[in-house]
């Protein structure tokens, strides 16, 4: 009998144990890992590391409260579930007494790529250094840094209500980092990818050319008068741009009457031009899933189409506690959630800009009242766009303005999408500028 076979078996045994305790609503998940990481720092290695780990977890119902506890060894199985029933005394409220049946038929998606979750540990600190190299022939007074890594690993859950499900996944990582610092002034810089399968997504040219690109650009400063002026977002920073959104799509926030959104249902309270989507099955990727994580089955769908509210995202729990239909989304929230591409070439939409910003990261946003749209953040990283080219960095500045009033106005998404993070550049309208 194989040893995946014996958790197995343990894992069936705990279950049965929980059930005679009283749970009316049983999960439990077996994961294991294993990987390797390096890092260098100031241009030079700083550690090569390696990681194992195998842990046990259990979610369970007893007399409409959640009970859940962990363990690291298939011995520690009926203490681990002892200590989740007595959890359950004084666990936060269940809104369901069972799972729900498992379905027929679940999504494919792709997630173990067996040559990711084999790559060398010398593959990594070559590749690292060769960055750390591109760097400093930049400029040798960078301080540089890069690191690598891989993980693989199998999990298995299973439930009271018949739910098997078993699966490998593979992950690497890549990236690289540059500062300077010049009396007060600071940049940084940094690019990476990562992905579930080594293929073409493993691009150090294109890491490179992204940190060029940020060098050069940054090597002279620009300036605009404080006003209202175009933004132009890279894909590395959409997702995060768009994080007030996301969060008012959940239904556990509408719920509890914190969404901005929560009586906006069916109705465009955004420009037509904005959509936002949920896909679930893009294979190799981390966020991917074909079930939320009582096994309820994952769609791909518009969440936001043409300006319109599509639906809001709700778990089993959140389902169950507002008599609506779960709609397979694990906490809520979306798994990936994509701009649609358009026509015009992020190149295009730089020509077109006669003056504007084009921000890649922002300091502070999200400290504001975020949940509401508000933002009010420094620029970290940002360059000023004339006549279609970058003429530089821009330096001591602020943008503020609220998401949901940006997203009211007409957005241009580009043709072109990021390989990586799978998201077009956003372009918006308007945003306010302040110099300090």
């Amino acid at each position: 009998m194989s040893k995946l076979q014996k958790y197995k078996d343990s894992m069936y045994d705990a279950m049965a144990q929980a059930e005679r305790l009283g749970a009316s609503a049983v999960k439990i998940t077996f994961m294991h890992s294993d990987g390797i990481s390096s890092s260098f720092e100031n241009g030079r290695l700083r550690f090569a590391d390696s990681a194992e780990s195998t842990s046990f977890a259990i979610t369970l119902v007893v007399n409409g409260k959640f009970g859940r506890a962990a363990a690291n060894q298939p011995e520690m199985l009926n203490e681990m579930v002892g200590r989740a029933v007595k959890l359950a005394q004084v666990g936060a409220p269940a809104h369901y007494t069972t799972f729900p049946k498992p379905a027929e038929k679940y999504a494919s998606i792709a997630s173990y790529d067996e040559a990711a979750a084999t790559i060398p540990r010398s593959k990594l600190i070559e590749d690292c250094s060769d960055l750390i190299d591109h760097i400093k022939s930049l400029h040798p007074s960078l301080v540089a840094g890069a690191s690598g890594s891989r993980i693989s690993g199998e999990t298995i859950t299973i439930n009271n209500s018949g739910l098997v499900d078993e699966f490998k996944d593979s992950a690497w990582s890549i990236g690289a980092d540059f500062s300077r610092t010049t009396g007060t002034d600071m940049l940084f810089c940094g690019a990476g990818c990562d992905w579930g399968k080594l293929d073409n997504h493993y691009d150090l040219d294109y890491i490179k050319a992204k940190l060029t690109d940020d060098f050069n650009n940054a090597s002279r400063n620009a300036s605009l008068p404080d006003g209202d002026y175009p933004l132009l977002l890279p894909p590395s920073y959409v997702r995060r741009f768009l994080a007030p959104v996301v969060m008012a799509l959940s239904g556990y926030r509408v719920y509890l009457g914190v969404s901005p959104l929560k009586d906006k249902l069916g109705q465009t309270p955004f420009h037509p031009s904005f959509s936002l989507i949920d896909n679930p099955f893009i294979d190799y990727c981390s966020s991917s899933a074909n079930m939320d994580n009582c096994g309820i089955p994952t769609q791909k769908r518009h969440l936001i189409e043409n300006g319109r509210v599509c639906l809001f995202l709700y778990d089993y729990d959140t389902a169950c506690m507002v008599n609506a239909e779960p709609t397979g989304n694990s906490d809520c929230a979306p798994y990936t959630a994509l701009l649609p591409a358009g026509t015009i070439h992020s190149s295009e939409l730089f020509k077109g800009i006669r003056k504007g910003l084009y921000i890649k990261s922002l300091l502070g946003f999200g400290q504001s009242n975020f949940a509401n749209g508000d933002f009010s953040a420094n620029v970290q990283l940002g360059y000023v766009i004339e006549n279609g080219e970058i003429t530089g960095r821009i330096k001591d500045a602020m943008i503020a303005g609220n998401v949901f009033e940006m997203l009211s106005r007409p957005i241009v998404t580009s043709s072109d999408v990021d390989k990586c993070n799978l998201n077009p550049y956003l372009m918006l309208d308007s945003v306010k500028l302040f110099s300090k």
